[in-house]
């Protein structure tokens, strides 16, 4: 049903009432609990990422390697397209682990594996957590090298409608004369998800204790061809609230391959007073390019926008989600590898 997020191709009741109607000879209902949905359903991919780069003397990146370890994010079921199960799990992980930027010699290395809970489709698939990943990692780079984040990101494209996005956003946001200090930051990130191109720019506070709330963010998206203008900020405004939620408050407890969340209090989502103070929109886009979609693109640089932002807060880089700066240690790696 509409707004299921994911949960189109798992029909998990419904196979269930199936089954007891015909063992019984007579309709049932099939009801989950909130503990059943948690614990049954399929979760999010989890995905660990080993990337390094090459530069040359002026600090333009020359070569990229990266090596990505994830699960599946397709449910189990017929394969469309003529594809076999490998195609698939490849093409839904690998969004966008190529990165959209000039990078010179570029290897890219996808490991799916099952991980050890039941995995499916999250909005924007493997999209969201390597594009964390890379725009982590080209702001830590901009960083060594002492360039500003976006002027770096800048050096490495071509690409006229990247560069408007990133632009806009920057002048939008004030980006060159904000206030920075007393735990205040600012970060960018941005993509290009299936024909959409996304800047955004989060800013944040991090207080003495560690806890990182999301104050502002400003996005520039360039979608072609706006139909409707006031739907399509609400997607924006929405896809913002959405992966502010996972990447600051979102982590689901388990053990051993057993999810123990039993309700909202042990996986708590975002409420309406962790909502940002204002979340600016600007479409970059003509009225020539034929439209792209809105449904998925802006929640993919929301995580490495608020990540970078805390870094330029506190210098804590963030290389794990959700944010914990009060952790007293990593949490240790490498479920999705096999």
């Amino acid at each position: 049903m509409s707004g299921g997020f994911g949960r189109h191709g798992s029909s998990d009741a419904a196979i269930e009432a199936a089954r007891l109607s015909k063992a019984v000879g007579r309709p049932v209902l099939v009801q989950w609990s909130r503990a059943d949905e948690l614990r049954g359903a399929p979760n999010r991919a989890q995905m660990d990422a080993c990337i390094e780069a090459a530069l040359d003397a002026s600090g333009r990146i020359v070569a990229w390697r990266s090596e990505v370890w994830t699960n599946p994010y397709a449910y189990n079921g017929p394969v469309r397209h003529g594809w076999d199960p490998a195609q698939r799990d490849a093409m839904m992980a690998g969004r966008n682990a190529i990165p959209a930027y000039d990078l010179g010699a570029t290897e890219v290395q996808l490991h799916v594996a099952p991980g050890k809970v039941r995995t499916g489709a999250l909005r924007s698939l493997g999209a969201s957590p390597n594009v964390f990943a890379i725009e982590s990692f080209i702001d830590e780079l901009a960083r060594e090298v002492g360039v500003d984040p976006i002027e770096y990101r800048l050096r490495h494209t071509r690409d006229a409608r990247l560069r408007r996005v990133l632009e806009t956003v920057g002048d939008r946001s004030g980006w060159k004369v904000a206030q920075r200090g007393n735990g205040r930051g600012m970060g960018v990130a941005c993509a290009l998800y299936r024909a959409t191109y996304v800047a955004e720019v989060a800013e944040v506070s991090v207080d003495a204790e560690g806890n990182v709330r999301l104050e502002r963010v400003w996005c520039a998206v360039d979608a072609g061809h706006i139909v409707h203008p006031d739907g399509a900020r609400s997607q924006v405004e929405e896809a913002v609230q959405m992966a502010a939620s996972w990447t600051l408050i979102e982590e689901l407890p388990a053990r051993d391959g057993e999810v123990l969340a039993a309700s909202w209090k042990d996986y708590p989502i975002a409420r309406c007073t962790d909502a940002p103070r204002s979340i600016d929109v600007a479409f970059t886009g003509d009225d020539r390019t034929p439209s792209s979609g809105l449904g998925e693109p802006p929640v993919v640089p929301v995580a490495p926008a608020i990540a970078n932002a805390v870094f330029d807060a506190c210098g804590t880089r963030v290389r794990r989600l959700p944010i914990r700066l009060r952790a007293a240690a990593p949490a240790t790696p490498g479920d999705p590898r096999p």
